[in-house]
């Protein structure tokens, strides 16, 4: 018989489950919530995509991701700071649908830019603007760097295309399909606490 989760029948224990996912979804690359979606809204039109969870402080209830400044997201959140967030572990079935505002961080870049890989910092090397139309598939690096990593004279030229963003967390809303009982909890950010309820599922 599988042993019932604490977090199945009290808030607190599910605030804490809540945290230690997202802790370990910056810290450990296998983890379900080290890739989840961000929904940004662009005029009428939603817009979703899969990015990397880069950081998360739950004493001020903040989510870091890493973006190239020329793409579409960054005039998105321009017009619209509002953001959703979808992160789902299919092992336990457990997603949690954040809302938030998100802003350009423009604290620690230099630190932040300084600690990626070489690897990494091709990714903001492109000529090309991010989205934009082209005759024919292509993976966006410089053909330069397709097969080995840029040094680090030329991985500097991508810091100018390089940003973060901050989205602070106002609520999220956790389901749970257990087999032992299907849960659904509200949590809500009040002055950096959070502040939960039941809700059925």
């Amino acid at each position: 018989m599988k042993t019932r989760p604490l977090y199945l029948d009290c808030l607190i224990e599910l605030e804490k489950e809540i945290i230690s996912k997202l802790n370990r979804g910056y810290l450990d690359k296998k983890s379900a919530f080290n890739l989840f979606v961000l929904s940004t809204l662009s005029e009428n039109n939603v817009n979703s995509r899969i990015v990397v969870l880069r950081n998360f402080c739950s004493v001020r209830w903040e989510i870091l991701i890493h973006s190239d400044l020329r793409s579409k997201k960054i005039s998105e959140l321009q017009l619209n700071k509002k953001v959703c967030l979808n992160f789902w572990d299919p092992k336990t079935n457990f997603q949690i649908r954040v809302r938030g505002e998100a802003e350009k961080d423009k604290l620690n870049i230099e630190k932040v830019w300084d600690k990626l890989s070489n690897w990494s910092k091709r990714n903001y090397l492109s000529k090309k603007t991010p989205g934009k139309f082209t005759k024919k598939g292509i993976s966006g690096f410089d053909e330069n760097f397709l097969n080995n990593p840029p040094d680090q004279k030329h991985s500097s030229e991508g810091k100018k295309n390089f940003c973060q963003i901050k989205i602070f967390i106002k609520s999220m809303d956790c389901l749970i399909l257990n087999r032992l009982g299907y849960r659904r909890a509200l949590f809500q950010n009040k002055s950096n606490k959070m502040y939960g309820k039941w809700l059925i599922p």
